[in-house]
């Protein structure tokens, strides 16, 4: 009984070392180049897990996809940020389609989508979206030989304005776009076009300086992005599309200590860290979305607040169900290694849940940005 008792000990002690093994280098990132396609070809710079198990489960689910598309410039006449103007941004998940997005933009941010006729509100002149589980409709997705590679297709009631992709919605509304595939959104299927599904960035602003993080993989293959707008009194805002993992399998859970969405919130720490290395610059950075997390208290969230010190406090809302999924993030930035001294551009108390969810699962969440002096605005 001794002998057993020491061993079960032993391989307890063994398994321990393994996990907090497995927890330490499994989030490690670095440059890559997604679906084998040479670095110096892509107009996205992209960063992704270096162990070799991430890497290959991600790279045959990034080979069902579709190209990354990049909109620098908006097609309809959006004002350009002044000094003491406002950027409203909004972070949503849009739930591959559930979310009417036609809707959100006319009854939230007041945008009327006609094309190159589009104009801002008044209420918002100038905004930016933040999406997750974004989709698109391609005929040149390529022919899917293994289904197991490819979520289940989502499916929702369809919407008073047809089901326009993200793409479409942007170029009815005129925004500058960036969307980047995570993987396929359900096998083929007879007679109806291919899907794919990930994260996009829509904005009023020009984008430019984009950004592709692949997450340290779990069960699917998922891609923050990242994109730069122009702001006056600052070079740029570096705006982060976030989306996380809900759980892991029982075996990923055991090799990582089941710290699935704190090895992903530490990889993406990490490569945006990488990117402002690579860059010369550390600029102020917003980071928005679905991060699935379960409890206000979890430590991915610690560890985001942790690098983005500026952010707003949680105001303790679910926002998908009675979980806490849904959150923003911010910095000031930094000049030479030390923070920007001055003002949070944050306009106190703006930060929300955005009470309707328009068909998604989620609610979204907003926050106004400031520049340049002149009047909070709300």
């Amino acid at each position: 009984m001794k002998g057993a008792a020491l061993s079960g000990r032993t391989v307890l002690g063994l398994a321990v070392v393994g996990l907090l093994w497995g927890c330490s280098v499994s989030h490690r990132m670095g440059p890559i180049s997604p679906c084998a396609a040479p670095l110096e070809d892509q107009e996205i710079s992209w960063f992704g897990p270096t162990e070799s198990r991430d890497r290959m489960a991600n790279g045959v689910r990034c080979r069902t996809s579709g190209p990354p598309v990049v909109i620098e410039s908006p097609g309809a006449f959006f004002e350009a940020l002044h000094p003491g103007d406002s950027l409203a941004i909004f972070s949503w998940n849009v739930a591959v389609g559930g979310g009417d997005l036609l809707a959100f933009l006319e009854q939230e941010v007041g945008l009327v989508c006609l094309g190159s006729e589009t104009r801002a509100s008044t209420a918002f002149p100038h905004f930016a979206l933040l999406l997750q589980e974004a989709f698109r409709r391609s005929e040149d997705l390529p022919p899917l030989d293994d289904p197991g590679l490819a979520a289940r297709r989502s499916v929702h009631a369809p919407h008073p304005r047809g089901d326009p992709d993200v793409l479409e919605v942007a170029g009815l509304c005129g925004l500058a776009t960036l969307y980047v595939p995570s993987g396929r959104n359900g096998a083929d299927a007879p007679g109806e076009r291919r899907l794919d599904k990930g994260n996009a960035i829509l904005s009023t602003l020009p984008l430019s300086d984009f950004l592709a993080v692949e997450n340290p993989f779990e069960t699917e293959r998922k891609v923050s992005v990242a994109a730069s707008v122009p702001t006056p009194g600052l070079s740029q805002l570096r705006l982060v599309s976030a989306h996380m993992e809900v759980t892991s399998t029982f075996r990923r859970a055991l090799l990582t200590g089941n710290q699935t969405r704190a090895r992903q919130a530490a990889g993406l720490i990490e490569a945006l860290q990488a990117h402002e290395e690579e860059k010369g610059r550390s600029p102020p950075t917003l980071v928005g979305g679905d991060f699935n997390t379960w409890s206000g208290g979890e430590s991915a969230l610690k560890m985001v607040r942790a690098a983005f010190p500026d952010s707003p406090p949680w105001d303790g809302l679910s926002t998908m169900g009675p979980f806490p999924t849904d959150h923003i993030f911010f910095r000031k930035g930094s000049t030479g290694g030390d923070p920007v001294e001055g003002p949070s551009p944050l306009v106190a108390d703006s930060y929300r849940r955005i009470d309707r969810r328009y068909s998604s699962d989620h609610h979204g969440r907003f926050v106004w940005l400031r520049f340049g002096g002149g009047q909070d605005r709300k």
